[in-house]
């Protein structure tokens, strides 16, 4: 999955090296791309808007038919 604007942009550096004080989107962002074996890659440039790339294995995308389970009963 890929996000992109044409924004403003900030400085990916300087946010993830004050994750722990200030911001912690991006933070929470890594941390649960981790806990789904995904890649995540952040860009940005002041001026030049932002992207976000997430890349999710398909194990963890996909689910087989026989062990789906549907949070709702059929009438």
């Amino acid at each position: 999955m890929s996000v992109t604007d044409d924004g403003r942009g900030f400085d990916v550096s300087a946010i993830e090296a004050t994750a722990d004080q200030r911001h912690f989107g991006l933070q929470g962002l890594y941390e649960r791309a981790r806990r789904i074996h995904a890649q995540v890659q952040v860009s940005s440039r002041i001026g030049s808007g932002s992207a976000v790339e997430l890349r999710v294995p398909g194990s963890m995308a996909y689910v087989a038919a026989r062990s789906r389970r549907f949070w709702f009963r059929r009438s």
